[in-house]
């Protein structure tokens, strides 16, 4: 007899929140985010802002954009993008992770949360 246990578990690295609204009165957005490693082996990660388009956004500034994380880890990772004179701006931050070479899974990870900066009037 044969005992079938269903599909295996999916590990994803994850980005939290993956969608929010940032809301400002200057001409910057600011937030935090967090990222997981779920992984059973550290894992070396990359963070990258792009625009609606998905070209890299001039200007924007994280507190890590290179990192690794040990298997199970969070970090929080802080971004600050510019508004200039537009009333909202909507952006993706991506994370994208890589193994250490010879060491785990060799499968490259990568995850995008959408973020929109609202501009508010005095």
């Amino acid at each position: 007899m044969m005992v079938w246990g269903g599909p295996p578990r999916a590990q994803a690295q994850s980005l939290s929140p993956m969608k929010a609204d940032i809301v400002t009165f200057g001409a910057q957005g600011a937030g935090r985010i967090h990222l997981r490693n779920p992984y059973k082996s550290a894992r070396r990660f990359t963070v990258s802002v792009f625009d609606e388009n998905w070209h890299q956004v001039k200007g924007a500034r994280l507190s890590n954009s290179r990192l690794a994380l040990a298997p199970g880890a969070t970090t929080s990772v802080f971004v600050v993008v510019p508004l200039k004179q537009d009333r909202s701006k909507t952006f993706y931050l991506c994370a994208t992770s890589y193994p250490f070479y010879g060491r785990g899974t060799g499968m490259k990870g990568e995850v995008c949360g959408k973020y929109r900066i609202i501009r508010r009037h005095l």
